[in-house]
Formats: C-alpha cells, structure tokens, sequence
C-alpha cells in the first residue's frame, strides 16, 4: 500500500516523537530520589520552575517542585526529584 508523502512523513514524526518520549523518561529515571540544586526560575502560584547547572534554556527541560517557604526567583533550592512528566523532572524541595 503506498501513503501520500506527507502521511508517510507523519507516521515517521509520531515514531521518532515516541522513541525520544522513552529515552528522556529512561535518561530521567537516574534522577529519581536524589537531590538537585536547582535554580528557580519562576513561580506559576503553586510550582517553582527550575533548571540544574547540566540543563540549557530552550532545550533541556525544567525542573518543576514544590516547597512550603517562599523561594526568591534567582535563588537555589535542593530538591527531591520524585518523578517526571513530559520530559520534565518533578519534586519537592527537600528537608534539610
């Protein structure tokens, strides 16, 4: 059966999308339980946004946590990663 080009070129798109999707959440997994010095970035009302010295702007993707102290954007925090969402780190600042 022969596809259209553009149907073939999204077929290929939605793999490739599915096969990154399953190497970042492989890649995450190592940060799972350990702690992060993360840079806040920014605060949307319930979760502070952040990246580790090894995460690039505009590429790498955020940490996202939450904390029971306000956290002044430009400062760093030390934060449990617990899990991960859509290539994201997610986690809590951690008790120290």
């Amino acid at each position: 059966m022969e596809y259209p080009e553009n149907e073939v070129a999204q077929r290929r798109a939605e793999y490739i999308a599915e096969l990154q999707s399953r190497v970042l959440d492989e890649f995450n997994e190592r940060f799972f339980d350990q702690t992060l010095e993360v840079l806040c970035e920014d605060f949307d009302g319930t979760y502070y946004y952040g990246r580790t010295y090894a995460d690039s702007p505009g590429i790498d993707g955020t940490v996202r946590f939450t904390s029971e102290r306000d956290i002044p954007i430009g400062s760093f925090a030390q934060v449990l990663i617990l899990g991960a969402e859509d290539g994201d780190l997610v986690g809590k600042e951690a008790e120290l």
